[in-house]
């Protein structure tokens, strides 16, 4: 009866675990589909990329191997 009820208890906390995984990707979801015009246009037009904006561009991470030199 105690390892039913201690699987019990494991189950419960892996369902809320995944209740608030699912409450948070819907509050994602539903900020990008009140974005989703500022979104497009930042594929479209190079200047202005909101999702890219803390992205350095031209420093080591660009090489993909953490600014190693390959030869």
């Amino acid at each position: 009866m105690n390892s039913s009820y201690e699987a019990l208890e494991r189950r419960a906390l892996e369902l809320e675990e995944a209740r608030q995984v699912l409450r948070e990707t819907d509050v994602f979801f539903s900020e990008a589909g009140n974005r989703r015009e500022e979104i497009r246009g930042s594929f479209d037009e190079s200047a202005d990329r909101p999702l890219l904006d803390d992205v350095e561009v031209g420093g080591p991470a660009e090489s993909g191997f953490g600014g190693m030199d390959l030869e």
